[in-house]
C-alpha cells in the first residue's frame, strides 16, 4: 500500500481482502502498526455487500429457479 497516494488509500482499503492482508503482515512480520482503519473499511464493505446481495436475493429468488 505504499504506491498508493495517501489520498486514495480509502478506496484501496474499501477491497476486503486489504484488511485481511494487511493483518496477516502485522501478525506474521510485525513490520507496520496494527491496520485498524483498514479492518474497519473492509468489514464495513463486506456487510454493505452482503446486505445488497441479501436484498437482490430475496427480491429475485422467485424468479431465480426459472431461469436456470
Amino acid at each position: 500500500s505504499k504506491l498508493i497516494p495517501p489520498s486514495w488509500t480509502w478506496i484501496y482499503d474499501l477491497n476486503p481482502l486489504v484488511g485481511i492482508i494487511n493483518g496477516f503482515r502485522w501478525a506474521i512480520l510485525g513490520t507496520t502498526e496494527f491496520p485498524l482503519k483498514s479492518l474497519i473499511y473492509s468489514i464495513t464493505a463486506s456487510v454493505v455487500i452482503l446486505i445488497i446481495g441479501l436484498a437482490l436475493f430475496r427480491r429475485l429468488e422467485r424468479s431465480f429457479a426459472d431461469v436456470i
